[in-house]
């Protein structure tokens, strides 16, 4: 149990009694932190925005939902991104399976086709004292990722991966689904209004109910223990994404059924807190009660009823459907797509009413084991947190700059953080449903068709880098979420929706919730004042997104690791760019100045050296550069793009030379001008915001005018040659004149030893 001293008299005197044995396991998940956000609700209130005129749901349903144009029977994307830590460290393969699952669920609940997940992954050192154990969980991780998600049948469409020793004894496991849907055919995940006027029955889907899963959400509100502990290992869900895909064929054509009866439903996934959480749920916020007979529940095994109404199986759904309907609905599922001899023991069945009194009532052989207002179900008490006020100095980093700048880019290419991912998306198939349009490791932003006979595209791309939040939370949150708009921009999409998964430490710890604190702020702050580059005036919205607090062990907690994902649109998807250089003789323009802001950058952590000042943003710059890049890409000046980030200037180099290595092409370029105060290393390694950008000869003088106009700088950084070589100069020196090949094969080579 979980529950607090302060929340077990809280509940008892609400009820007027002792609690029952179910109802102590029922808000021992429900008042949990993974469910309740009692220690966060008040912050990211407070800082996050959450609404714009493109946003048809918010963050409160099982996803967010965006339009994606205007008008009648809009098309939308519904986007949902949640946490596995636990379970992944525990189980690494079912965690990040169930993970997948889990999230798929979430947007299939809203009546959306799934077509694409990501996955944003941190994992402990591998070459550190626990590497052993951190290889098997990231294998572990990665196999459960792609195992699921192939057989579903949905595309991998990116995601990102940083290894750290903070991680060792707690990854991160972090995951996106996003589906399609027309506005007019959203299903909402509660009982609907129509209840009042007609009966409507509580149907469960799915397999069968047994005992993983069993207080999976107050699992995820506390410290980790030792790995092997048995408790935590029954807490982890058992995937099967096969029965998972015939369940979402089925629903599809329930949905199809309901939509030409013109009758109204809701549905939602079984997922934290199991039957109990999502029904009552599904009663609150449709102004209704329920009652479910929990001996009507189809089990795996003999069990409690605690577990029966806690426990939380995969593959399950709940449905709020009419009565009159609900045979009918059964027998889809049953007969015409034969649950039950799929999986012994799966099924659809009614086990219960919305009711008219608003009370959450479960029985088990004739006897109430939950009887209680519904109200209850949202009634935790907040936690109070200490609004701790802590200064982060950041000293300057004092040290000389390398006489071999060749051999330290080399040694960046071919470290864990910033090698080829290629390793690991290669089992990740992307092209399943020939919606693909730029895949993993071809652009900063994946871009795909909602719709393959419309001319959008999405683009979608990710932040967050964990190494700058420990100096300087703000600025933390700010890079995450203009790194993931950068991502964006950079594919050539506009940046319209926002979700976000914050993964910190132990949240009554003063310095953590501090932490906290400021990351939401400069996350919410950089939403706000960089905003919706069409919309003048409104933020660029969060709709979706999870916290998960107690990544911390007695060996200490995670980085501050908020992870952001944006999501833009593009009219055109034949604009969409990718990263690679395109053509001998094309100019290269830096657009962005280089600061000496080296604070948590690759290059320091390579040379050992701490401190100096993390990246910042100014956002009335930064959105004036995505407008002006936004709209170059538009008119079609520009065939390659790729934003700076970590590894700097040199790596955002070196990785557009790469995918063009067949064609011999590379780099000459001269840095003298882009300072007069910076050191050549610096301007080389510093990860202050900046895009570049390749272009034709014909175009250059139109868009130098065009940055000129917006007072936006951008600077001539050099040309595209044929010579397979990158040659960087600096005020007269040579800084840089080496093969491409050089640095290929150990960055492309690197991922494989890292995790074998």
């Amino acid at each position: 149990m979980s529950l607090s001293e302060t929340e077990l008299l809280h509940l008892r005197s609400s009820l007027g009694r002792e609690p029952l044995p179910a109802e102590l396991l029922f808000f021992d998940a429900l008042w949990s932190e993974h469910c309740s956000y009692k220690s966060s609700k008040r912050i990211l209130e407070k800082f996050l925005p959450v609404k714009a005129s493109n946003v048809v749901l918010g963050p409160g349903e099982d996803a967010g939902i965006v339009r994606l144009e205007r008008g009648p029977n809009a098309l939308c994307i519904a986007v949902s991104h949640e946490s596995h830590n636990h379970p992944s460290q525990v189980l690494p393969f079912e965690g990040a399976a169930t993970g997948i699952g889990g999230i798929v669920r979430d947007v299939y609940c809203m009546g959306a086709e799934v077509v694409g997940v990501m996955d944003c992954l941190r994992f402990g050192n591998p070459e550190g004292g626990f590497s052993g154990r951190v290889k098997e969980i990231a294998s572990g991780v990665i196999d459960g990722i792609w195992q699921y998600g192939n057989a579903l049948g949905v595309p991998n469409i990116g995601g990102d991966i940083y290894f750290d020793d903070s991680f060792d004894q707690n990854c991160v496991v972090n995951v996106v689904a996003v589906g399609v849907i027309r506005e007019n055919e959203i299903i909402r995940s509660f009982v609907p209004d129509s209840a009042r006027d007609d009966e409507y029955v509580l149907l469960l889907v799915g397999k069968p109910t047994d005992r993983t899963g069993a207080g999976g959400a107050s699992f995820a509100s506390r410290k980790l223990g030792a790995a092997s502990s048995h408790e935590e290992r029954v807490s982890v869900q058992v995937p099967d994404p096969f029965l998972k895909r015939v369940l979402a064929l089925a629903t599809k054509e329930v949905l199809e059924l309901t939509r030409r009866k013109g009758v109204q439903i809701g549905m939602k996934d079984l997922g934290a807190g199991g039957i109990g959480c999502a029904f009552s749920e599904m009663g609150l916020a449709g102004g209704r009660g329920i009652e479910i007979d929990l001996n009507e529940v189809p089990l795996e095994e003999d069990m409690p009823p605690a577990l029966v109404l806690c426990s939380e199986t995969q593959e399950r759904y709940v449905l709020a459907v009419p009565k009159g309907i609900a045979e009918e609905i059964c027998r889809i599922y049953n007969s015409d797509f034969s649950l039950p001899l799929l999986y012994k023991g799966a099924q659809a069945k009614v086990i219960g009413k919305a009711v008219e009194k608003p009370v959450f009532v479960a029985k088990s052989s004739g006897k109430n084991v939950c009887d209680f207002p519904i109200a209850l179900v949202k009634a935790c008490p907040m936690k109070e947190i200490k609004d701790a006020s802590m200064e982060t100095p950041e000293k300057e980093a004092l040290f000389e700059e390398p006489a071999d700048i060749g051999r330290v880019l080399l040694r960046l290419a071919s470290s864990p953080n910033l090698c080829s991912r290629e390793y690991v998306y290669r089992f990740y198939d992307a092209e399943v449903q020939g919606r693909a349009v730029s895949r993993p490791g071809e652009s900063d932003g994946c871009v795909f068709l909602p719709d393959p006979d419309l001319p959008y595209g999405v683009g979608v791309g990710v932040g967050g880098n964990p190494f700058y939040g420990e100096i300087n939370p703000y600025w933390g949150g700010v890079s995450a979420v203009v790194e993931a708009m950068r991502n964006t921009v950079s594919a050539g999409a506009l940046p319209c929706a926002l979700t976000d998964c914050l993964n910190f430490g132990d949240p009554d710890d003063e310095l953590t919730m501090w932490q906290f604190k400021e990351t939401v702020r400069g996350m919410g702050e950089a939403a706000q004042g960089i905003g919706m580059i069409d919309k003048k005036g409104e933020p660029v919205p969060f709709v979706s997104g999870n916290v998960s607090f107690h990544n911390y062990t007695e060996t200490g907690s995670i980085r501050p690791c908020p992870v952001v994902v944006c999501y833009g649109l593009i009219d055109d998807y034949s604009r969409a760019l990718t990263l690679s250089l395109k053509e001998r003789g094309d100019f290269l323009l830096l657009v962005g100045e280089r600061k000496p802001e080296l604070g948590g950058s690759a290059y320091l952590r390579e040379l050992g050296v701490s401190g100096g000042r993390v990246p910042r943003v100014d956002f009335h710059l930064e959105r004036t550069v995505f407008a002006s890049i936004l709209e170059c890409m538009r008119q079609g000046l520009f065939v390659a793009c790729h934003d700076i980030s970590d590894g700097g200037l040199g790596l955002t180099l070196l990785e557009m030379c790469f995918p063009s290595r067949p064609r011999n092409l590379g780099i000459s370029g001269d840095i003298s001008s882009l300072s007069e105060q910076m050191r050549g290393d610096q301007l080389l390694f510093s990860e202050s915001s900046g895009f570049v950008l390749e272009l034709s000869e014909r175009n250059l003088d139109r868009v130098v005018r065009h940055f000129e106009d917006a007072a936006v700088r951008a600077s001539i950084l050099g040309r595209v040659t044929s010579d397979g070589r990158i040659r960087i100069a600096f005020r007269g020196a040579k800084m840089l004149d080496i093969p491409v090949e050089e640095f290929f094969k150990p960055w492309k080579d690197r991922m494989k030893s890292v995790l074998s």
